[in-house]
């Protein structure tokens, strides 16, 4: 449907609602006057060097995306929308948030990441009603103005040079996800301890000591910790979900065992070369990720992981299929089991698997490509040697 078709269609059904994202617009078309009543527009990934003045009329809109085009300043006549809860700025050039959009005091949901934005507002604490925040990928060094949004509840500061969380976020009585990527950060203030987080994402930063801070955060449930600098880590017992991928661990702590609500544990590409004895012990796992580590066997209790659906265990030191997996097969608690030993140094295939052939179960499934295999005879079901899985 072509633009004029689209708002034509806008205006005969009455609704309040115009999509034009993706249409190569520089300037708004002119019938976009007919319609009335309009409170929601999406002009997303378009070619607006300017938010256009004809959107000035529009004084009852809740919802404005400007997000990907090639705006650099923000125009006062936005603080008309008194009624606007949500606006997406992200993806453009605005290099100064002016001080006049905190008089957008309704706002609900505010995204203006990917810009050049360098400071925030003084007054960032009009937001009372601002739920999501989202000022990732710009050039902002202090969160020191975002302390008092008490109805904030999802934080996303990631790609910004702060190096350190404002020692009042815990203010944020509301906050329970924090998101803070590629921020340069090598610890975490105590007063992080007082939020109501629930998941919380550090990846590509410069932790070298695991901030014992996470373990006071009585609701956590997702932890991301993947490409940091961490040796060692004491896990906060809540967790469902945990992941640490690209670091430098050389083993799991025992005190891992404490996480009896654990669903998802990833942990590749580090330098593992055991798991815990009583691994078997996380009886809840779901997923379990230990790619690109120097693993050479699995212990027993790995066959007490029955709720298990993806087990990767590629690009380690395997010689042989370990035995252990037989088991998982035997008595997984449903019909769905992938294991990944591609990569390793498997030399044979114990015959011990042929029992399979007759009655595995189509759901269930070993990869073996890109070992030192040289299987004769014909292929179990289950057994998968693919050239390409990707």
């Amino acid at each position: 449907m072509n633009i004029e078709a689209t708002i034509k269609a806008v205006i005969d059904s009455g609704t309040d609602a115009l999509h034009l994202s993706l249409s190569n617009l520089s300037e708004l078309p002119k019938s976009i006057k007919l319609i009335k009543n309009l409170k929601h527009l999406n002009l997303a990934y378009n070619n607006f060097t300017h938010v256009p003045h004809d959107l000035a009329i529009y004084t009852e809109l809740e919802s404005l995306d400007l997000s990907h085009n090639k705006i650099k300043q923000i125009p006062e006549f936005l603080t008309n929308f008194t009624k606007l809860t949500s606006l997406d700025i992200s993806g453009n050039q605005i290099e100064e948030l002016p001080e006049f959009i905190t008089k957008l005091t309704q706002l609900e949901y505010l995204n203006i990441s990917s810009n050049k934005i360098k400071s925030l507002p003084r007054n960032f604490s009009k937001f009372q009603k601002l739920i999501r925040l989202d000022i990732s990928f710009n050039r902002v060094t202090t969160l020191d103005n975002l302390t008092e949004l008490q109805s904030l509840q999802e934080l996303l500061v990631c790609g910004n040079t702060l190096q350190s969380i404002t020692k009042n976020i815990g203010y944020l009585k509301n906050l329970n996800s924090l998101k803070a990527d590629f921020c340069f950060l090598c610890s975490l203030p105590d007063s992080l301890a007082e939020l109501p987080l629930n998941y919380l994402s550090l990846c590509h930063n410069s932790f070298v000591d695991y901030p014992e801070v996470i373990n006071s955060l009585p609701k956590l449930i997702d932890l991301y910790l993947n490409n940091n600098c961490l040796k060692t880590f004491i896990p906060n017992p809540s967790l469902e979900r945990l992941t640490l991928n690209n670091n430098r661990l050389e083993s799991l702590p025992d005190s891992l065992l404490k996480l009896k609500n654990l669903q998802d544990l990833s942990v590749n590409n580090n330098k593992l070369t055991t798991l815990p004895h009583h691994i078997g012990e996380l009886t809840t796992l779901t997923n379990l990720s230990l790619a690109h580590n120097y693993i050479q066997s699995l212990p027993d209790s790995i066959r007490s992981l029955r709720n298990l659906y993806f087990l990767d265990l590629s690009f380690n030191q395997f010689q042989q299929i370990p035995p252990q997996l037989l088991h998982l097969f035997q008595n997984s608690h449903h019909g769905q089991l992938t294991i990944y030993l591609n990569n390793n140094f498997i030399t044979h295939y114990p015959k011990l698997y042929l029992k399979f052939r007759k009655n595995h179960e189509p759901q269930k499934f070993i990869f073996l490509h890109d070992n030192l295999i040289n299987f004769k005879g014909k292929l179990p079901k289950f057994l998968k040697f693919p050239k390409k899985i990707w």
